[in-house]
Protein backbone atom coordinates (compact mmCIF):
# COMPACT_ATOMS: atom_id res chain seq x y z
CA UNK A 1 0.00 0.00 0.00
CA UNK A 2 2.74 2.38 -1.07
CA UNK A 3 4.20 3.13 2.32
CA UNK A 4 0.94 4.08 4.00
CA UNK A 5 1.13 3.48 7.73
CA UNK A 6 -1.91 1.79 9.22
CA UNK A 7 -2.96 3.92 12.18
CA UNK A 8 -4.98 1.05 13.54
CA UNK A 9 -8.15 -0.60 12.45
CA UNK A 10 -6.62 -2.67 9.63
CA UNK A 11 -8.08 -2.05 6.20
CA UNK A 12 -10.88 0.03 7.70
CA UNK A 13 -8.28 2.34 9.22
CA UNK A 14 -6.51 2.77 5.89
CA UNK A 15 -9.78 3.40 4.09
CA UNK A 16 -10.69 6.06 6.64
CA UNK A 17 -7.23 7.65 6.33
CA UNK A 18 -7.51 7.81 2.52
CA UNK A 19 -11.02 9.29 2.75
CA UNK A 20 -9.89 11.88 5.32
CA UNK A 21 -6.97 12.99 3.14
CA UNK A 22 -9.21 13.38 0.11
CA UNK A 23 -11.79 15.27 2.17
CA UNK A 24 -9.08 17.71 3.33
CA UNK A 25 -7.97 18.13 -0.29
CA UNK A 26 -11.44 19.06 -1.55
CA UNK A 27 -12.08 21.31 1.46
CA UNK A 28 -8.85 23.21 0.69
CA UNK A 29 -9.82 23.27 -2.99
CA UNK A 30 -13.21 24.81 -2.22
CA UNK A 31 -11.53 27.44 -0.01
CA UNK A 32 -9.17 28.18 -2.93
CA UNK A 33 -6.37 27.53 -0.44
CA UNK A 34 -3.33 26.92 -2.65
CA UNK A 35 -1.03 26.59 0.36
CA UNK A 36 -3.40 24.09 1.98
CA UNK A 37 -3.53 22.05 -1.22
CA UNK A 38 0.28 22.12 -1.47
CA UNK A 39 0.65 20.71 2.04
CA UNK A 40 -1.36 17.61 1.04
CA UNK A 41 0.80 16.80 -2.00
CA UNK A 42 3.93 14.68 -2.17
CA UNK A 43 7.01 16.38 -3.63
CA UNK A 44 6.78 14.41 -6.89
CA UNK A 45 3.02 14.79 -7.28
CA UNK A 46 1.65 14.87 -10.82
CA UNK A 47 -1.49 16.45 -12.25
CA UNK A 48 -3.05 15.37 -15.52
CA UNK A 49 -6.39 16.55 -16.84
CA UNK A 50 -7.93 17.49 -20.16
CA UNK A 51 -6.16 20.88 -20.22
CA UNK A 52 -2.91 20.64 -18.25
CA UNK A 53 -0.14 18.30 -17.18
CA UNK A 54 2.14 19.30 -14.31
CA UNK A 55 4.79 17.61 -12.20
CA UNK A 56 5.96 18.55 -8.72
CA UNK A 57 3.92 19.68 -5.74
CA UNK A 58 4.60 23.39 -6.27
CA UNK A 59 3.61 23.22 -9.96
CA UNK A 60 0.44 21.26 -9.17
CA UNK A 61 -0.56 23.75 -6.46
CA UNK A 62 0.13 26.69 -8.83
CA UNK A 63 -2.00 25.06 -11.55
CA UNK A 64 -4.89 24.95 -9.10
CA UNK A 65 -4.27 28.59 -8.21
CA UNK A 66 -4.61 29.51 -11.88
CA UNK A 67 -8.01 27.81 -11.95
CA UNK A 68 -9.10 29.92 -8.97
CA UNK A 69 -7.90 33.11 -10.68
CA UNK A 70 -9.84 32.30 -13.87
CA UNK A 71 -12.99 31.20 -12.05
CA UNK A 72 -13.13 32.92 -8.63
CA UNK A 73 -16.48 31.35 -7.72
CA UNK A 74 -15.56 27.79 -8.70
CA UNK A 75 -16.57 25.03 -6.29
CA UNK A 76 -16.66 21.24 -6.25
CA UNK A 77 -19.36 18.94 -4.93
CA UNK A 78 -18.10 15.45 -4.17
CA UNK A 79 -20.87 13.04 -5.13
CA UNK A 80 -19.22 9.76 -4.23
CA UNK A 81 -15.80 8.34 -3.38
CA UNK A 82 -14.46 4.88 -4.10
CA UNK A 83 -11.37 3.75 -2.20
CA UNK A 84 -9.09 1.03 -3.57
CA UNK A 85 -6.47 -0.13 -1.10
CA UNK A 86 -5.05 -2.49 -3.73
CA UNK A 87 -4.04 0.42 -5.96
CA UNK A 88 -3.73 3.10 -3.23
CA UNK A 89 -6.23 5.28 -5.08
CA UNK A 90 -9.41 7.14 -4.35
CA UNK A 91 -11.77 7.74 -7.27
CA UNK A 92 -14.08 10.68 -6.73
CA UNK A 93 -17.18 11.42 -8.73
CA UNK A 94 -17.41 15.20 -8.59
CA UNK A 95 -19.43 18.04 -10.01
CA UNK A 96 -17.43 21.17 -10.80
CA UNK A 97 -19.48 24.35 -10.59
CA UNK A 98 -17.60 27.26 -12.17
CA UNK A 99 -20.11 29.83 -10.81
CA UNK A 100 -22.29 30.13 -7.71
CA UNK A 101 -25.41 29.86 -9.85
CA UNK A 102 -24.02 26.61 -11.22
CA UNK A 103 -25.18 27.47 -14.75
CA UNK A 104 -22.40 25.41 -16.29
CA UNK A 105 -21.54 22.21 -14.47
CA UNK A 106 -18.93 19.62 -15.34
CA UNK A 107 -19.17 16.00 -14.32
CA UNK A 108 -15.64 14.84 -13.56
CA UNK A 109 -13.94 11.73 -12.26
CA UNK A 110 -10.85 12.51 -10.19
CA UNK A 111 -8.43 9.68 -9.48
CA UNK A 112 -6.10 10.51 -6.60
CA UNK A 113 -3.14 8.28 -5.80
CA UNK A 114 -2.00 8.15 -2.19
CA UNK A 115 1.57 7.49 -1.13
CA UNK A 116 2.97 7.80 2.41
CA UNK A 117 -0.03 9.81 3.58
CA UNK A 118 0.18 12.37 0.75
CA UNK A 119 -1.47 12.75 -2.64
CA UNK A 120 1.06 11.62 -5.24
CA UNK A 121 -1.05 11.99 -8.39
CA UNK A 122 -4.27 13.66 -9.50
CA UNK A 123 -5.84 12.56 -12.77
CA UNK A 124 -9.08 14.22 -13.84
CA UNK A 125 -11.42 13.02 -16.58
CA UNK A 126 -14.47 14.90 -17.89
CA UNK A 127 -17.53 12.75 -18.29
Amino acid sequence: MKGMVDAGGGEGGLTAAFEALVTRYFEAWNRHDVKGIRELLSEGCTLDDWEVSEQGADAVARANGKIFEKAPEIQIDVVKTHVSLNTSTVCCEIIVKPTQSGVTKLKVLDVLEIERGKISAVRAYKR
